[in-house]
């Protein structure tokens, strides 16, 4: 009898467990529909001005693309690379790519630095691609030990893209981010309220 009990709790573990990732699933294809550059074009018409990056959470697409990131990457780096589009829309592509996860954020990253380096787009797509600011990410800030984060500035120090010294992004910036100088500091804006804890 005891058997037969823990044999049907067993089963029924199973089937939950089964039907709660099929639920999952259910969801990620939900959010994961939808032409990607359909998206990108409605984006554009309905945030006339997103300067102040958090209004493009005004947008239904924007968000649906934010909260399924991962199911847009090779889409994004398409349009990265389509001369057709506006850097304005590159802009736009880029900051909904930012809720990436790390692994898949540099990947994006290395992509955005291949087409840099192929002039597929240009200093300020790139600059804001990469480095978005710290109420977007700061993934590469908190997470500067990671061997693919350290190969990712390592192959911007090299690529020779950005000036040796400048008034932001520099290589002595890519320098204090690889020893934890920026991760500091973002702990420090963390700690004075600055940030969210969980950018």
């Amino acid at each position: 009898m005891f058997r037969q009990v823990i044999g049907l709790l067993f089963v029924s573990l199973i089937f939950a467990g089964g039907m709660r990732e099929a639920h999952s699933e259910a969801q990620s294809e939900v959010l994961c529909q939808g032409s990607f550059s359909n998206m990108i074009e409605q984006i554009d018409h309905e945030v006339p001005d997103f300067e102040i990056g958090v209004l493009l959470f005004n947008s239904k697409s924007f968000i649906n693309i934010w909260n399924s990131s991962y199911c847009f990457v090779n889409d994004a780096i398409k349009l990265l690379e389509n001369s057709n589009l506006s850097d304005r829309r590159k802009l736009i592509v880029s900051y909904s790519m930012q809720s990436l996860p790390l692994g898949s954020l540099v990947y994006y990253y290395k992509a955005a630095l291949h087409l840099r380096v192929l002039n597929k787009i240009n200093q300020r797509v790139f600059i804001q691609t990469v480095f978005p600011g710290y109420d977007w990410n700061t993934l590469l800030a908190t997470n500067y030990q990671d061997p693919g984060v350290r190969e990712l500035i390592f192959e911007i120090m090299r690529s020779n893209i950005l000036p040796d010294e400048s008034n932001s992004f520099d290589k002595r910036y890519l320098g204090q981010l690889i020893e934890g100088d920026i991760n500091k500091y973002v702990d420090q804006l963390r700690r004075d309220g600055e940030l969210r804890q969980n950018k």
